[in-house]
């Protein structure tokens, strides 16, 4: 791999791809809309383009043609709130496209999507499986719609595209609130934990052996394949919680029991271990140790 693009290259995941990347000596372009959150990685292996999504029809212009070996698209607007809001998730599906498109037209061998865990999300208690149509969650959906229409455009115009769903990813470099940074956050300061039932199935995944899942399916997947990145290590969310409790603060609490679950994953209808089988590719890094780093890198934000 000598030179790639990256949309959303200022995201956690994006961002440390980039790092990586550059590390190796390769050549990256990156298309974002606040460059200056690259400021830290700047080096003369690193082009960087503002658009939004309101640009990319023209990306292929914007981008100079060349000799790429992948595309990867990470790139996606509307967190949060925003999630369930079907208009703000819609305008992603267009934008995926338009980067097929221009990833075919300035010279790329291969375009990578990313999705997530999210799109296997059914409702709890509900007896149809993600590929019975057990749909619930619009952020999830409208990741599984970009993908497949993608795919159709990716067909038409002749680039090759492969497809990654990332599980539960953290690390450092994640500013987010979301459940790792918050679970460990409240542990640092002897905070309780309150949590749901804590029995549907989830895996988290430290940020290092994501990105590295995520470089083996660019270059070692089959085209029209999705690959889910985890750590092999899908377990009860509880046994998650009382794992970090245990290294961060052994006396925490954990209220059980305190919020319902509306949705949970689907992981019947995921198969783990395609990426494994395809690629050769293992995660390597010890989820307690994961959490120790995080937990160091949390205070020094002072998160």
């Amino acid at each position: 791999m000598k030179k790639v693009i990256i949309n959303g290259a200022t995201g956690f995941i994006g961002k440390n791809l980039a790092k990586k990347l550059l590390a190796e000596n390769v050549e990256v372009t990156a298309v974002v809309f606040d460059p200056e959150n690259l400021d830290d990685i700047k080096c003369n292996n690193l082009k960087i383009i503002k658009a939004g999504f309101e640009d990319y029809e023209k990306l292929g212009e914007m981008i100079p043609h060349d000799d790429y070996d992948i595309m990867f698209h990470l790139a996606w607007g509307g967190y949060g709130k925003a999630t369930n809001d079907y208009r703000v998730q819609l305008m992603n599906v267009k934008a995926t496209c338009d980067a097929v498109a221009a990833a075919k037209e300035v010279g790329c061998k291969r375009f990578v999507f990313s999705s997530s865990f999210s799109e296997f999300m059914i409702p709890v208690g509900n007896e149809k499986s993600h590929n019975d149509n057990g749909v619930c969650n619009v952020y999830g959906a409208t990741k599984e719609s970009a993908r497949l229409t993608a795919q159709a455009v990716a067909y038409q115009k002749g680039i090759e595209m492969v497809s990654v769903a990332f599980s539960n990813t953290f690390g450092p470099g994640d500013y987010s609130t979301r459940t790792p940074n918050l679970f460990i956050s409240k542990f640092q300061k002897h905070e309780d934990v309150d949590l749901t039932e804590g029995v549907d199935l989830y895996e988290w995944t430290f940020i290092d052996d994501t990105v590295d899942g995520l470089l083996a399916a660019a270059e070692k997947g089959k085209a029209g394949e999705l690959y889910y990145i985890g750590s092999n290590n899908v377990r009860p969310l509880i046994d998650i919680v009382n794992d970090i409790r245990e290294v961060i603060y052994p006396e925490g609490k954990i209220n059980v029991g305190k919020y319902k679950e509306a949705f949970k994953c689907d992981y019947s209808s995921i198969d783990t271990f395609k990426l494994y089988r395809d690629t050769g590719f293992q995660a390597k890094c010890d989820f307690k140790e994961s959490v120790l780093k995080l937990s160091d890198w949390l205070k020094e934000i002072d998160f």
